[in-house]
């Protein structure tokens, strides 16, 4: 049986010998599309790897020790397999025969990459689980080849495959060997614009050198619109670029400077947009579905890297259950505890799409709110999505830090608006003016969605701004006025909540209804407010809607792909949980062993010794704050409620955060020592133990229990 083939023997119907990724570069290779030259190690290589080395026993009997509910058996598992497969050599003759078969492709440079026998499909998506190994040469081939095989085994692999059930079927994994392209250009394209879902556009991004830079949101990339029928440009949004990722004399890559007349310049010509468009179409045509395509271009000629298929149309998605396979097709990211009532929370949503797009040209990332354990909501965002908002905000703040100063001031501005608005639902309700109070509970809300769609932008150019402070001259004053801005915003926030609680205690008592009107803020969104206010919805649908919420908990859901809004599903809501829970817990694990990881908000470049307090919520503030004079504080996050103790405190840690948070903006003003993101402090941690804070590092070590 074969152990290698080249591209051009391979096609769409060999994904269970050259996985996804190979069986995707031979059918295009067959049809003609332009493709690095290269070649797959077919699955049946690392088999007969397994069985001569006597390792698929082993590896059987680990993976059945796994319990995926428990993620400590998954990193053990993980561990034990990549060990004993990098620790053995590649059987002679696969081994001569992959040297061989490199050597035809006449580079200095390749690209080893994983293609798992199950990648890269619409029902399971498994690309981007494995792993690619660029500028790789004859020195390290074998062990590139070898660490590509390892890859089917990190945790993350491990918790995919029995979360997708494919434990019980045969997975193995090719590797693809490819012509390294050392691109001028690259970047990805859709050939179904994802974002307006309209059939009759595509978008290509395009950056400057290796396209890892674009897909991982390092660099932000012109994109370009292109109409099909009639073939022509709609839309080009041209970003100016500073540095781009190239391929090293040495070996790996590395970032270099772009002069700045290349940079600022567009970076597909026109005529280079509509011949690239043509190739997309050329495969979206042979495939017979809508594609995701990573390209490059070397010395004026494109190649196609890979093609996959776009799972995230609106048609695909129909079905509740198909909301949870979507959700599990994306990276996503933990945000913060989200202390904020769901009404306030939904109505951000239709205002990011209007607003933010207006001014950034993309919406922002999707968002979850995932009760991670009861009354425990946190907020989640879609990864990629997210990395390309915010990368589009640095290259805004890095043009003009002073653009900062207007969206506060104009978001200042709202504010005013909304608290005048507040005190005149205030004078009506004192009236029992009902018609009066549901125009103004209106007026307010129309006034929030659009302050919370600019929160969202001051947020992310902070952010930025705050990350690059060491590269940035004279912004001393542009930060101190966002960092008030932030904890000024946080207190309007309360003082509106206080004011809907009134107005909802009216709107009970004119209806007669028995309901705390706390648990119509905490459960109901915008939405259903607004049609019960419009009598869409009745009374009994509103207290049956607010009770099983309460009683069950939900997932709010903000996805481009489904207009659904909240899961209330008991067992979808167990299935989405359960799948972030345990994402949680691999996302906590340190490579630091007992030692807790956190983010410098403020360092004073030397260790701090001392005993902790521990505060998980601000209800524990009361009962602890005699304690907290000249201790370290230890919190999950911190609010302005925490203001008049943290001036007492020798230094902050938090849980949750970054540099941008409330911790770290009171941190810096009162010059306090602050660690923030740690994950896991105020879980190891308990009040009087005795730690090292390294204020340099972010390292908090644990001296006496």
């Amino acid at each position: 049986m074969a152990l290698i083939k080249p591209f051009k023997d391979l096609n769409k119907k060999d994904v269970a010998i050259a996985g996804g990724k190979g069986a995707s570069l031979g059918e295009m290779t067959q049809a003609r599309i332009s493709v690095p030259g290269g070649f797959v190690i077919l699955s049946n290589a690392f088999d007969r790897f397994l069985k001569e080395t006597d390792l698929n026993v082993e590896i059987d009997s680990i993976l059945h020790k796994v319990d995926h509910k428990k993620i400590h058996t998954v990193e053990k598992a993980s561990e034990k397999i990549k060990s004993l497969i990098l620790s053995v050599n590649v059987p002679k003759d696969i081994a001569n025969e992959i040297k061989r078969s490199s050597k035809k492709l006449n580079t200095k440079y390749i690209a080893v990459r994983s293609s798992a026998t199950v990648e890269d499909s619409a029902s399971a998506a498994w690309a981007g689980q494995l792993e690619s190994y660029l500028n790789t040469t004859e020195a390290n081939l074998l062990e590139n080849v070898k660490k590509c095989w390892a890859s089917l085994s990190t945790p993350r692999a491990i918790f995919y495959r029995f979360e997708k059930e494919l434990h019980k079927q045969k997975i193995s994994v090719a590797v693809v060997i490819q012509k390294m392209i050392q691109s001028e250009s690259s970047g990805i394209a859709f050939s179904v614009h994802p974002v307006t879902q309209d059939r009759n556009q595509l978008i290509i991004e395009a950056g400057l050198g290796l396209g890892e830079a674009v897909v991982s949101g390092q660099i932000t990339p012109d994109s370009y619109v292109v109409e099909k029928k009639p073939r022509r440009i709609i839309d080009k949004n041209i970003q100016k670029q500073s540095k781009g990722l190239f391929c090293s004399n040495k070996e790996g890559n590395e970032w270099r400077d772009v002069s700045k007349i290349q940079g600022e310049k567009q970076v597909l010509t026109d005529k280079q947009i509509l011949e690239l468009s043509n190739i997309i179409l050329k495969i979206e045509e042979h495939y017979g579905f809508p594609c995701d395509i990573e390209w490059a271009k070397e010395k004026s000629k494109f190649y196609i890297i890979q093609s996959r298929p776009i799972t995230t149309l609106k048609n695909i998605v129909q079905n509740k259950q198909s909301i949870f396979h979507y959700i599990k097709s994306q990276n996503w990211f933990f945000g913060v505890r989200a202390d904020e009532s769901l009404l306030c929370y939904s109505a951000k949503r239709d205002e990011y799409v209007r607003i933010i797009k207006k001014d950034y040209g993309i919406e922002f990332a999707e968002t979850l709110l995932v009760p991670l354990k009861k009354n425990y909501l946190v907020r989640v965002f879609n990864l990629r999505q997210a990395k390309a908002f915010h990368a589009i905000s640095k290259e805004k703040v890095f043009k003009n830090p002073k653009i900062l100063f207007s969206y506060v001031k104009k978001n200042d501005m709202l504010w005013k608006n909304i608290v005048l608005q507040e005190e005149e639902l205030t004078k009506a309700i004192k009236k029992k003016d009902y018609f009066k109070s549901l125009e103004l509970f209106k007026k307010i809300f129309n006034l929030y969605e659009i302050a919370s769609a600019q929160f969202i932008i001051i947020f992310s150019l902070g952010l930025k701004l705050t990350e690059d402070r060491d590269k940035l001259k004279n912004i001393r004053k542009i930060l101190k006025t966002h960092d008030v801005w932030r904890n000024n915003v946080a207190f309007k926030n309360e003082e509106l909540e206080e004011s809907l609680f009134y107005f909802f205690k009216f709107l009970t008592n004119q209806k007669n209804l028995k309901l705390n009107p706390l648990l119509l803020i905490r459960f109901l969104t915008l939405n259903e407010v607004e049609m019960w206010l419009d009598e869409k919805l009745s009374d009994k649908e509103i207290v049956n809607i607010v009770s099983l919420r309460k009683k069950q908990g939900f997932i709010y859901l903000n996805l481009r792909v489904k207009s659904q809004e909240a899961i209330d599903d008991l067992k979808e809501i167990k299935n989405v949980q359960g799948y972030f829970l345990k994402l949680d817990k691999l996302s906590k694990k340190t490579q630091h062993g007992k030692d807790i990881i956190g983010q410098v908000a403020y360092g004073v470049n030397k260790k701090i010794k001392g005993r902790v307090v521990v505060i998980k919520n601000k209800t524990e503030l009361k009962n602890k704050k005699r304690l907290l004079k000249d201790k370290i504080l230890v919190a999950t996050q911190t609010t302005p409620h925490y203001i008049p103790y943290l001036k007492e405190v020798k230094a902050i840690i938090t849980d949750e955060g970054g540099l941008t948070c409330h911790a770290a903006i009171v941190a810096r003003e009162f010059k306090k020592p602050c660690i923030v993101g740690t994950k896991t402090a105020t879980e190891t941690l308990k009040t009087d133990d005795v730690v090292e804070v390294n204020t340099d590092k972010g390292i908090i070590k644990v001296i006496k229990k």
